[in-house]
């Protein structure tokens, strides 16, 4: 008996059999979990980076490029918005998990429109998808 001719339909399948399991939908706590947790290290991240443009200014404030503080930290919080949207929500939440991606994508846009002024004078084009974040459970994204 061949063995290529069992081995290789067995571990093919095993091959597809992992495709599918990771396009499975995740139970809304798992979601929840997963995505809180990519969003906690975005922020985690988007701070330090914002934290190196301000101390880099630090001996000139004058320096500090408020559209280049806010776009570094919009930076890592659009990856970790695609990142959760590659996350299979359960069917229940998949609506509202698609509104806030949306809400988000949107806000990531509008706030490339705006100015230091409009920034500083605290504009806030998140505010829908931190709504839509905090009523899907996700607190950390909320922030």
């Amino acid at each position: 008996m061949n063995y290529r001719l069992v081995v290789f339909p067995l571990v093919a399948g095993g091959l597809v059999v992992s495709a599918c399991s990771s396009e499975e939908a995740l139970t809304a706590e798992a979601f929840r979990t997963e995505a809180n947790a990519i969003c906690a290290a975005a922020t985690t991240e988007a701070g330090a980076a914002l934290d190196a443009l301000v101390n880099d200014a630090a001996e000139d404030p004058s320096k500090i490029d408020i559209e280049e503080v806010v776009g570094a930290g919009v930076d890592v919080l659009r990856v970790a918005v695609d990142d959760i949207d590659k996350l299979v929500p359960p069917e229940e939440m998949a609506a509202d998990v698609d509104a806030w991606i949306t809400a988000s994508q949107t806000a990531f846009d509008a706030i490339g429109e705006l100015s230091a002024e409009d920034i500083l004078a605290g504009a806030d084009p998140f505010t829908e998808a931190d709504t839509l974040a905090a009523e899907l459970g996700l607190a950390t994204c909320a922030q």
